[in-house]
């Protein structure tokens, strides 16, 4: 089971994300750097200093920066790590929902880079852990993925994907009781986040609701049907 998140609704956030990350760019540059720099040349940084914190690549064609305006934007960004959180939590979000794209389409090495550098601009970016988490199951590491949805929830408890990732660890570690109690907790937030897979049976009695006292100790063991 993975994270899923509608891509028209991620395209949604990510251009409004991207409008407040500009405008507070558009802010910062006229109240700290506008003195140095004309009106064109903090622009053009502000501009630079976006698209590096989101991972954009560079537009085909785009000619090469003049090395002042380098300089303002190395600088920039500098200034932006230590006295402005509000950009790099929205960068945060930016890179988050690009590594989301390339979990979506198994880009997992590529993923794994954009969400060391969201959780580099914030630590506490919950959906990333999430994303983190969901890796470190992929790769067979259920300690690691439970750890980090954990600590996930204790910055976010009513994050539904925080719960998914929780239960696919304890899915995985044999201790189906909490996935279970987990699974049912995320479908609390989402009805539809449990999805059936071919090997869960754990999964089949939260989505079809049985009461907890019918519970028994499951394993993964096809049943014998001849």
């Amino acid at each position: 089971m993975k994270i899923s998140r509608n891509s028209r609704e991620l395209e949604q956030l990510r251009t409004a994300t991207r409008m407040s990350m500009y405008v507070e760019l558009k802010r910062v540059s006229e109240k700290h750097w506008s003195g140095k720099y004309s009106n064109a040349e903090c622009g053009r940084i502000s501009m630079e200093v976006g698209r590096q914190l989101c991972g954009d690549p560079v537009p085909p064609g785009a000619p090469r920066l003049p090395a002042g305006i380098q300089q303002g934007v190395a600088e920039a960004i500098s200034f932006i790590r230590k006295q402005d959180p509000e950009v790099l939590v929205a960068a945060s979000f930016m890179r988050w929902s690009r590594a989301a794209g390339l979990l979506m389409n198994l880009k997992n090495q590529a993923a794994e880079a954009e969400l060391k550098a969201a959780l580099e601009y914030d630590p506490n970016n919950s959906l990333a852990l999430c994303s983190m988490a969901y890796l470190a199951g992929f790769q067979g590491d259920a300690r690691e993925a439970l750890a980090l949805s954990q600590r996930a929830l204790e910055i976010n408890p009513n994050l539904p994907e925080a719960y998914l990732e929780v239960g696919n660890a304890y899915e995985t570690l044999g201790d189906h009781s909490q996935a279970m109690e987990a699974w049912e907790k995320a479908r609390t937030f989402r009805p539809d986040i449990v999805k059936l897979d071919d090997r869960s049976e754990t999964a089949v009695k939260v989505i079809s609701g049985r009461e907890r006292l019918d519970y028994e100790v499951l394993t993964d063991e096809p049943e014998d049907t001849r």
